[in-house]
């Protein structure tokens, strides 16, 4: 997704976490990605003029097996961050302290580009990568599915 975004990182070219980004708003972050990805909307969570240089991509956050909350370690990682963007969250764990903290007036966001739609940027780039792999009679060919929802 990186590559997809072409955000440029300070710390490149090792990636390391969280990811350091030069100075931006969140709100402009969320735009660069929704660009960058191809898609007509993102949800996010915070102030859209919140500064932001730190971002975590946490993966899924989904409860933990013994509760219907965040795991602990997923909440402490997300401090370490201005910006959190999951793969898939469930809506009533760590959202709702990234939603407190921007109402408190920390810079925390989170960019919910969707579960989909993230992985695609991958799909993309791993069809680019096992181009390099195989013979060329073998056509690979990425195909989008697009959004998976409809909004009005």
């Amino acid at each position: 997704m990186l590559s997809s975004a072409a955000i440029q990182m300070s710390n490149a070219p090792e990636f390391s976490y969280p990811l350091q980004l030069p100075e931006t708003t969140l709100g402009d972050l969320a735009r660069q990605i929704k660009q960058a990805l191809g898609i007509d909307t993102i949800r996010l969570i915070g102030n859209l003029d919140a500064k932001v240089s730190t971002v975590g991509f946490v993966g899924h956050l989904l409860p933990n097996q013994d509760t219907n909350w965040s795991t602990n370690d997923q909440v402490i990682a997300s401090w370490d961050c201005d910006v959190v963007i999951p793969g898939e969250i469930v809506e009533w764990t760590l959202p709702l302290y990234i939603r407190d903290a921007a109402m408190l007036g920390k810079n925390k966001g989170m960019i919910l580009p969707g579960h989909f739609l993230l992985e695609e940027a991958g799909l993309r780039w791993a069809a680019e990568w096992l181009r390099l792999l195989v013979s060329a009679e073998l056509p690979i060919t990425f195909i989008s599915a697009g959004d998976l929802f409809r909004y009005l």
